[in-house]
């Protein structure tokens, strides 16, 4: 079956946030996370607050009706909530954790999660 990609944008995201939130735990229940009902309940919690700022977008793949992998995350003006700023990319491992815009821009993305279902 085909995969289908699609972007929402704010608050237009919120029809995907039950399917999101049953990806989430599916995902991250496996090693190294093993991430339980706390989790799950906290993510489901934020995710309308996260919607809500500004520049949020989120992608999400399907396979038929099925959501099989989405990824989301925000812009802020550079320089705020994260550490100082350096003039290299930030490593792979940081890319769920806020970091300075690394190419001198004057927006950056604040947090990206991903999320995908084998």
């Amino acid at each position: 079956m085909a995969l289908t990609y699609a972007t929402s944008h704010g608050h237009d995201a919120a029809r995907f946030f039950g399917p999101l939130v049953d990806l989430y735990e599916c995902v991250y229940a496996e090693p190294p996370y093993e991430e339980g009902p706390d989790q799950v309940s906290r993510f489901r919690d934020r995710l309308p607050g996260e919607a809500a700022r500004p520049g949020f977008t989120l992608v999400t793949v399907t396979e038929g009706s099925s959501l099989v992998g989405a990824a989301y995350g925000w812009t802020m003006s550079a320089g705020t909530g994260g550490p100082a700023p350096t003039a290299t990319r930030p490593p792979r491992s940081a890319r769920r954790r806020s970091w300075p815009s690394w190419n001198g821009s004057s927006t950056r993305t604040a947090e990206v999660r991903e999320l995908a279902r084998s």
